[in-house]
């Protein structure tokens, strides 16, 4: 239940489908390193960065209602310099970008929860983990995490919590999807319209497409031309 105005982000948009369905009614944003799915995105989303998203963008913090990430299943160097699975880099970097009892909808393979439950349960409450059904489940083995971030948790829920994600990224394939209830169960979340500005969303590349009408419009290479051209 999403409200007219509310803010929603997916920084691994790929083609926007995924959020531009989710996100009927509020205000679309999203992110992509692939330039062709990036213009594709932009055709069904209200405002897409071409760039990677987590080194070539700069988003103000506490300014979305809701975070969808689907992020790569992989792992990559962070900035430490050490190898960490790239859901749990794209996790610590976005949720930032919460406001304050936003919404997070995680889409990660269920054994990579063990490198997430941490954050996880540190910054958000009452989360839930939800398997996809089982047709769908063999290829990655995924799930979804919701959670509602929270600026205060005990050291006690957030313990158990964290317990609860660790358990779950223990378990075989088969015994996981028996003891996580299915995706259709999950509850229904209503989703705020945004109160004040975005004030910062943009890349810190230029993107060719979007520069060339400027420059056209502006009338510089014409100016450039004239300059250079031989008298």
């Amino acid at each position: 239940d999403i409200e007219e105005g509310a803010r929603l982000l997916d920084p691994c948009s790929g083609k926007g489908k995924t959020l531009s369905q989710l996100g009927a009614g509020g205000v679309t944003y999203g992110i992509e390193l692939d330039h062709q799915r990036a213009q594709k995105s932009r055709t069904r989303l209200h405002k897409v960065i071409w760039g990677d998203a987590l080194t070539e963008v700069r988003i103000s913090q506490d300014s979305f209602n809701l975070l969808y990430l689907n992020p790569p299943y992989d792992t990559a160097l962070a900035s430490d310099g050490k190898e960490k699975r790239m859901e749990e880099q794209f996790l610590r970097k976005y949720m930032g970008n919460l406001v304050q009892e936003g919404y997070l909808l995680f889409v990660i393979p269920y054994y990579v929860l063990k490198h997430c439950a941490k954050p996880l349960s540190r910054y958000f409450r009452d989360v839930q983990v939800f398997s996809f059904p089982e047709s769908d489940f063999g290829g990655f083995k995924q799930c979804v995490v919701i959670g509602r971030k929270q600026k205060l948790i005990s050291k006690k829920e957030a313990q158990d919590t964290q317990e609860y994600l660790e358990k779950f990224a223990t378990l075989l394939p088969e015994f996981f999807l028996s003891a996580a209830p299915p995706l259709k169960d999950m509850p229904e979340i209503s989703i705020p319209a945004a109160q004040g500005p975005l004030k910062t969303f943009q890349g810190t590349k230029v993107d060719p497409l979007e520069a060339i009408p400027l420059i056209r419009k502006a009338g510089i290479m014409s100016t450039v031309l004239s300059e250079l051209a031989p008298r």
